[in-house]
């Protein structure tokens, strides 16, 4: 299975400064951050060192809904990419 990280969309708003998907995450891998575009709102910013892609973070996982994590459906998993691989160019 591909390594997953958790990637935080534009619909997320901080849940007013309560994050609801910080609570759920057992790695302490989000963190709440000004939102440069809104001063009455803030957005969480995943730490990738810690993000385990385990999903506690999210709404819908691959097994159906869930009813843990952000209440806005914000968050995504997205696969890791490696650094160490380069993608090949088709010319």
């Amino acid at each position: 299975m591909q390594k997953r990280t958790a990637f935080v969309t534009e619909r997320c708003s901080g849940c007013g400064g309560a994050p609801v998907c910080r609570i759920f995450c057992p790695h302490g891998a989000l963190e709440l951050q000004e939102d440069r575009e809104s001063f009455f709102f803030k957005k969480m910013e995943v730490k990738p060192d810690a993000c385990t892609g385990c999903g506690s973070c999210i709404t819908r996982g691959p097994r159906g809904t869930q009813i843990l994590g952000c209440p806005w459906n914000a968050i995504r998993l997205i696969p890791v990419r490696d650094p160490r691989i380069q993608e090949s160019t088709i010319e």
